[in-house]
């Protein structure tokens, strides 16, 4: 893929990613034009100034950030494994994250930081138990995916037996699993905005050791790569980038999955070009789904994560049969 097109896809998309911020900053029960919101963004006045800084800018930036995060990683995790079927949510971490949150809100508090704080240490001790587990098996790439498909279910039933426990919180313990950004606020992004982007900063700088994991073992250890480091900085970059997602948004399907699949049709399977054009097309995407989640059953507000795994099913589907049918060509 040359340079100027993968310029153009960069620009394409971002256009889009910041077309749909002001849209999403635009609509609510107050509707405004885009030179209202622009007014806003940059001059906080009157009523609209308001609105738009207080709730719907928060809400948009985390939506770009959330949106980002999950194809960087599913990307990341998919060219480490070298698996298609990899992601964050396969592989349990999103698992573990959402318990810590859920351990964290039913015995603890809501403060920001200390969320962010359970999601990361629950996240990344999912990660470990997981790797111990597919040791196991030699540690070969099917054992890590089976252990991982293991411990995801297994958290998830103690996440159940929590809140069976203590139905006290069962409300909004529940929408946090469904997914939401709607308690998207100033003082959570201070917390997991600088996490998500040192993670992804993190997971794009070793792009070139990646695509070198793809050419085999051998390959890559000829090439002076040591291998067992980059697979242990690629899972800790991975758990800290989807738990603090996790934390932002709550539990988020099909969007690390989809995303990454999309962008190869594309760009092809050099991860130098395939994570910047997931994190950049992901976050325009998130954008317009928290959007129509908020508006097309208004004015109830359908879960972000439902939505999300009503379109990315049925498109994931057809990838498999486009990969499929492409195979046998």
């Amino acid at each position: 893929m040359k340079k100027s097109r993968f310029a153009l896809y960069m620009c394409i998309f971002g256009a889009a990613a910041v077309l749909s911020a002001l849209l999403g900053c635009a609509a609510g029960a107050a509707q405004m034009s885009l030179p209202e919101v622009i007014d806003a963004i940059f001059t906080g006045s009157g009523t609209n100034g308001i609105i738009v800084r207080t709730l719907r800018l928060p809400r948009v930036l985390a939506a770009l950030l959330v949106g980002g995060a999950l194809p960087v990683c599913g990307c990341a995790l998919q060219g480490l494994f070298k698996n298609p079927m990899a992601d964050t949510g396969i592989l349990g971490i999103s698992a573990g994250a959402s318990l810590g949150v859920t351990f964290c809100l039913l015995f603890c508090s809501k403060a920001a930081g200390l969320i962010s704080t359970f999601a990361f240490i629950f996240g990344c001790l999912t990660v470990v138990l997981i790797y111990g587990l597919s040791r196991i098996c030699r540690g070969s790439t099917l054992g890590l995916i089976l252990s991982g498909v293991c411990v995801s279910a297994f958290l998830s039933a103690i996440q159940n037996f929590l809140l069976m426990s203590d139905n006290t919180k069962l409300e909004q313990v529940y929408g946090f699993m469904m997914g939401s950004l709607s308690g998207a606020s100033w003082q959570q992004l201070s917390w997991s905005a600088p996490l998500i982007i040192t993670g992804c900063t993190g997971i794009m700088l070793l792009a070139r050791p990646l695509n070198l994991l793809q050419s085999g073992s051998e390959q890559a250890v000829s090439a002076g790569l040591n291998e067992p480091a980059v697979r242990v900085a690629l899972l800790a970059l991975s758990a800290l980038v989807c738990s603090s997602a996790v934390a932002l948004s709550g539990t988020i399907s099909f969007v690390g999955l989809i995303i990454p699949h999309c962008m190869r049709y594309l760009t092809g399977g050099d991860f130098r070009r395939l994570l910047p054009l997931s994190f950049v097309c992901g976050s325009g995407f998130m954008v317009l789904a928290d959007l129509l989640a908020r508006t097309v059953i208004a004015p109830l507000e359908l879960p972000i994560g439902v939505l999300t795994a009503i379109l990315g099913a049925p498109l994931f589907f057809s990838l498999m049969v486009r990969r499929r049918d492409g195979a046998k060509d």
